[in-house]
């Protein structure tokens, strides 16, 4: 048994440095292009807010360069669950492994310089100008494709009704109402709350949201729950997000901030919000200038009916204040560059359960 067991270590370990090996000679003949990062990413999690984050210099014509680490390197080549996001960094083919000269280096940021504890300053008020916290950013398959930016953002021909799609299963969905750190109702006790007011309509295919989106019916909320309804992805969603004024952006499973309010924003829809998540947003959202906020289930309510009569003029320059919002501060330029041009001293890279983890163990609550 001891002989089985160490030679599976062994044959495990051949694998690795043949892998290392690979890898390295792949990435080596990465040609650099004229602006380089290097990122020392050993003090933060290796998944698919690390790929989203290192994406952005990528898509601004950055070349990435990691620390040259046999563990970093394998785990990165894993491609199975959580894994495959930070597998794309191995094979978009722009991240290379070494310390390039300072003299070559763009931006350097060094261990130190990167957490993954998000959410410490919000709850110790301690904001500032040297901290950077990035968001999570939208869906990393949409960084992945090349499909992020959304053409019909300016989209003029939009119902008032107020959409949301996403999973809502209780499994998962109610787990941070037992969080003490964030005051706000779960997705799935709100979904439920909705679900039961007389303005809630439910469509269970593409084809009845379809035949909504070319009738005359309005003012409705349009909650999909992926769980048990239907799907839309990739660009498809894309499409149908810019047909909505309006986007109820509910909490993720553990932390409020959940990749779809990025998503919602790019298209141009404003977020009703709970104010305790709009207050999780960097630079925060402001009721009614860029998001319309609620404190309960009740208050929720009331301001549904109410955005159901809203003055449409306000609604058109709300709209263009969330497209703002969104270009400076969430998509992949505002992001690098405000790195760039204000060089702080930590980033913070927003991580759910990891950032979730850090802020536990530092008992800020």
């Amino acid at each position: 048994m001891l002989f089985y067991s160490l030679r599976k270590r062994f044959q495990r370990k051949l694998e690795q440095n043949y892998n290392y090996r690979r890898v390295l000679l792949k990435a080596s003949q990465i040609k650099d292009t004229e602006k380089i990062l290097y990122a020392d990413i050993s003090n933060i999690s290796l998944n698919r807010y690390l790929y989203s984050f290192l994406k952005f210099f990528n898509i601004n014509g950055y070349t990435v360069y990691l620390p040259k680490d046999i563990n970093t390197i394998n785990i990165l080549s894993k491609k199975t669950g959580e894994f495959q996001y930070a597998s794309w960094l191995l094979e978009e083919g722009f991240v290379k492994f070494g310390v390039p000269s300072r003299k070559k280096a763009t931006l350097w940021l060094e261990a130190e310089q990167l957490s993954n504890d998000y959410f410490s300053d919000f709850f110790n008020n301690n904001f500032l100008p040297s901290h950077y916290h990035v968001h999570s950013g939208e869906y990393p398959y949409f960084y992945h494709k090349d499909c992020w930016e959304n053409s019909l953002a300016q989209n003029e021909e939009r119902k008032r009704s107020i959409f949301m799609i996403g999973n809502c299963d209780s499994r998962y969905y109610q787990e941070i109402s037992k969080e003490k750190y964030f005051n706000l109702p779960s997705r799935f006790e709100t979904a439920k709350y909705l679900t039961g007011k007389e303005y809630y309509k439910g469509l269970r295919s593409v084809e009845e949201l379809n035949e909504f989106l070319s009738g005359r019916e309005d003012s409705r909320v349009i909650l999909i729950d992926t769980s048990k309804d239907f799907q839309i992805k990739g660009l498809k969603l894309k499409a149908t997000l810019p047909e909505f004024y309006f986007y109820l952006a509910l909490p993720g499973v553990v932390i409020p901030i959940s990749h779809n309010i990025i998503e919602a924003m790019a298209a141009g829809c404003i977020p009703v919000i709970h104010k305790s998540y709009s207050e999780l947003m960097r630079p925060k959202l402001e009721d009614h200038h860029n998001c319309f906020t609620y404190d309960t289930l009740e208050e929720l309510d009331e301001l549904i009916k109410e955005l159901f009569h809203y003055n449409l003029i306000q609604i058109k320059e709300m709209r263009e204040e969330v497209l703002k919002y969104y270009k400076e501060h969430l998509t992949p330029e505002g992001v690098v560059n405000s790195i760039e041009t204000k060089t702080p001293e930590i980033i913070f890279i927003q991580a759910e359960s990891v950032s979730l983890e850090h802020l536990r163990k530092k008992n800020q609550v």
